[in-house]
C-alpha cells in the first residue's frame, strides 16, 4: 500500500491533520476547490445567459403585441369612421346560398 492508503486506514483524531499534510491530498483538495469554483462560474454564466435570452424574447414579444394593438386600434377607428364600409365588406365575404 502507498503511504496515503496507510494513513487513510489508520485515521484517528490526530490522523486527520497528518492526512492534510500529504502532498497528494493537498493537490486533490486544491483540484476539488478549483473544480468547484469553475462549476460555480459556469453555472452563473448559464443562468445569466438564460436570463438575458428570456428578457430579450419578452421585449420582442412585447413589441409585436404593441404593433398588433396599434393595428387593431386603427381598424376600429376605420370602422367607427365609416361603419357602412364595414357592413359592405362583411356582405361581400358571405357566399350566397343556393336553394333548390
Amino acid at each position: 500500500m502507498s503511504e496515503l492508503q496507510d494513513r487513510l486506514h489508520s485515521v484517528d483524531g490526530e490522523g486527520d491533520q497528518q492526512l492534510l499534510e500529504l502532498p497528494e491530498l493537498g493537490m486533490i483538495v486544491k483540484f476539488c476547490v478549483h473544480l468547484h469554483v469553475f462549476f460555480l462560474f459556469l453555472f452563473c454564466d448559464i443562468l445569466e445567459n438564460e436570463w438575458k435570452t428570456r428578457y430579450e424574447t419578452q421585449i420582442e414579444l412585447n413589441g409585436q403585441l404593441e404593433r398588433q394593438i396599434s393595428l387593431i386600434h386603427e381598424r376600429l377607428e376605420d370602422i367607427r369612421g365609416n361603419p357602412d364600409m364595414f357592413k359592405k365588406k362583411n356582405q361581400t365575404n358571405k357566399k350566397p346560398t343556393q336553394t333548390f
